[in-house]
């Protein structure tokens, strides 16, 4: 009888030490949408990538523009004449598409490359506000089904961020 008590609190203390830790556990979560939408730095870099959009549109127009004048000019001449300046317009066309992918790639490399700086900012200003305030534990909302919003620290990691 005083072995299988035994081995009930033994067996009891091993699936409960789990919970008493958890009672001592602080835990905060942050909602990356609001952030990413309220951080002065965002709105900085959708600054700036509208600028460059408008930028490069406008190099693209401009090009576009010149194979347009091509074409008119091209549509008065002679058949023969047309046959002979083909290649010429037909590289252009090439040209122009080339030089708008590059232009879209660079600009979609360049948004990358600011959203990440911006998520490691993120993360990096969340771990530090963590430690300082004594959390164990700093998820995004998106990993949750339900969590209290006495946990929400979202305006509380933009007002560092935003320092």
């Amino acid at each position: 009888m005083l072995k299988r008590i035994l081995a009930i609190f033994i067996i009891a203390t091993f699936f409960l030490t789990p919970y008493a830790h958890a009672r001592d556990l602080k835990v905060g979560y942050m909602n990356m949408r609001t952030i990413f939408a309220e951080y002065d730095r965002i709105k900085k870099y959708n600054e700036e990538l509208e600028s460059k959009d408008t930028e490069i549109r406008k190099e693209i127009e401009g090009k576009a523009e010149g194979l347009r004048k091509l074409r008119d000019e091209m549509e008065l001449l002679s058949d023969t004449a047309k046959k002979e300046r083909a290649p010429e317009f037909e590289k252009k066309v090439r040209e122009l598409e080339e030089f708008r992918r590059r232009k879209v790639e660079e600009f979609i490399a360049r948004k990358d490359e600011m959203f990440k700086q911006i998520r490691e900012d993120i993360i990096k200003v969340a771990t530090v506000y963590a430690k300082k305030n004594g959390y164990d534990m700093v998820a995004d909302e998106a990993a949750f089904i339900y969590f209290s919003e006495k946990f929400d620290l979202t305006q509380e990691i933009i007002k560092e961020l935003n320092k």
